[in-house]
């Protein structure tokens, strides 16, 4: 954000406009410089100063970041549909509630590690570029492995250590998601500040679909109640673990700009304004 201040300051003058990405260069911060710069472009449509930068730096036009969006979109819904799949499959049945004798276990083992790999997925193809692919890598398998030992050591466990390590691999689910998209950004420790509050807004967002899913089946099961129809409860619980799947990936494509840095994120609008 204060690269992109600075860039409104500039008011269109060239030389302040190379001062300040010569001064961002050296300071390690391009990345940032581009992203502040994208989103400056966004605003001033028509500058031709700026599309001459935007050609300068390989920026993307509007009509391929209309199209990329629309991709990203269907990348989002086709992942979060599959994480609902397989997170059906791990609940075998049972119902995904995080309480002692109701979910399985294992199912809250796989659930966060697989909800974590999904993410880095995501992002990993939002962003190839080399370094970013390797980090993401590397941190799926390491999360992936954590989640096998975990399992292993817990078993079919229903105790408090079984319960208690599956409530923590889903922090460390968190840690590793913000972990291998901080450390690939200048200034880790105000990467990390905004990661942690976009995972709030990501948090809350996700809350609110939730929300709004167990508003639509209430209304279904009660509009088929009234019609003399009982729907059987197995239903429920498939839909409610498929929910828990797919809802995190869609969470974090409708709140977080995969294009952008965590410290480049808009904080003009959504949730974040009364988060930061």
């Amino acid at each position: 954000m204060m690269l992109k201040h600075d860039l409104e300051e500039t008011n269109g003058d060239p030389a302040r406009l190379e001062h300040l990405y010569r001064s961002a260069q050296a300071a390690g911060n391009e990345a940032a410089f581009r992203e502040a710069l994208q989103q400056y472009r966004a605003e001033q449509r028509g500058s031709v100063l700026l599309e001459a930068w935007a050609h300068r730096l390989d920026l993307p036009s509007e009509q391929e970041e209309s199209g990329g969006a629309s991709r990203r979109w269907w990348v989002v819904i086709g992942g979060s549909v599959l994480l609902g799949v397989v997170s059906v499959l791990l609940a075998r049945g049972e119902s995904p509630v995080p309480f002692p004798g109701e979910a399985d276990v294992l199912f809250w083992v796989g659930w966060g590690p697989l909800v974590a790999i999904g993410m880095l997925a995501y992002l990993a193809w939002t962003q190839r570029a080399a370094a970013h692919l390797t980090r993401y890598a590397v941190a799926a398998v390491a999360r992936g492995a954590v989640a096998l030992y975990v399992g292993f050591t817990i078993g079919d466990g229903t105790g408090d250590v079984a319960h208690l390590g599956a409530f923590h691999l889903l922090f460390v689910s968190w840690a590793a998601v913000g972990a291998a998209l901080c450390l690939g950004y200048p200034k880790p420790a105000r990467q990390s500040f905004a990661y942690l509050v976009k995972s709030v807004e990501t948090v809350l967002t996700g809350g609110i679909f939730f929300g709004a899913g167990l508003v639509f089946v209430g209304l279904t099961y009660g509009i088929f109640a009234v019609l003399g129809i009982e729907l059987p409860e197995e239903d429920l619980q498939v839909v409610a673990a498929w929910a828990v799947g797919a809802i995190p990936l869609l969470a974090l494509g409708s709140a977080y700009d995969a294009t952008a840095s965590p410290a480049a994120q808009n904080w003009e609008a959504g949730l974040t304004r009364t988060l930061r």
